[in-house]
């Protein structure tokens, strides 16, 4: 099986294409049938700024390489970055969605 990667962007697009918007079942439609594993990546905060702190890269580096390992074994696999906005709180003081941050760091990694 061949690792598919995609950003939020890419699935947009794709669904965009579709005339869909990105609904847990029109993301669903785009993912490999049968047993999947999914890591999800929690817990963290970012800055006003929206720089994420230095957690939030271990995270990417583990679970893209946790995501490599699983494809290379031939198990379907997607990374779910998580966390939302709340301005106001302390975990992501922003209008961002902090799994936008995560997303990034993903790219990154």
């Amino acid at each position: 099986m061949a690792a598919m990667v995609r950003t939020y962007a890419e699935i947009q697009a794709l669904l965009d294409g579709r005339g869909e918007t990105p609904s847990a079942s029109a993301i669903a439609s785009l993912v490999p049938e049968g047993p999947l594993l999914l890591i999800l990546i929690l817990g963290s905060t970012n800055d006003a700024a929206g720089k994420p702190d230095g957690d939030v890269a271990l995270r990417a580096r583990l679970a893209v390489d946790l995501y490599r390992r699983a494809c290379a074994a031939g198990r379907a696999a997607l990374v779910l970055p998580s966390g939302g906005v709340a301005p106001g709180f302390s975990f992501n003081p922003t209008e961002r969605p902090h799994w936008e941050c995560v997303a990034a760091a993903l790219e990154d990694a």
